[in-house]
């Protein structure tokens, strides 16, 4: 019997772009696109878009915790990150869950 997904120790990719969904008591409310660029220090920069008009991101990485934290003009997001490979279909999944907090300015 073979395992079909597995856990990862991996780490987040220099550069990766990012399907966005999220959802308020089980509805999906909004699908948009995050940009992100691992800079040194574990820095990172980046966008998210939602509506066509990219929104600048910046924010931090820690690898030894697998948390990432970044905040925009309008919002802060912080997170825990998992990474596991599906075997079967020889794919990486790099999933963020976490929580977003609006700014006064939104």
């Amino acid at each position: 019997m073979s395992v079909a997904a597995q856990t990862s120790t991996k780490s987040l990719p220099p550069f990766s772009i990012w399907g966005v969904h999220a959802s308020v008591a089980g509805r999906p409310v909004v699908w948009g696109k995050l940009v992100m660029r691992v800079l040194q220090d574990q820095q990172i920069q980046g966008t998210i878009q939602f509506r066509g008009t990219p929104i600048p991101i910046e924010g931090s990485w820690n690898e030894s915790t697998q948390q990432i934290m970044f905040h925009s003009p309008y919002a802060a997001y912080s997170s825990q990150l998992t990474i596991y490979d599906d075997v079967q279909i020889q794919l990486r999944h790099l999933v963020l869950t976490g929580r977003l907090r609006m700014l006064p300015s939104s």
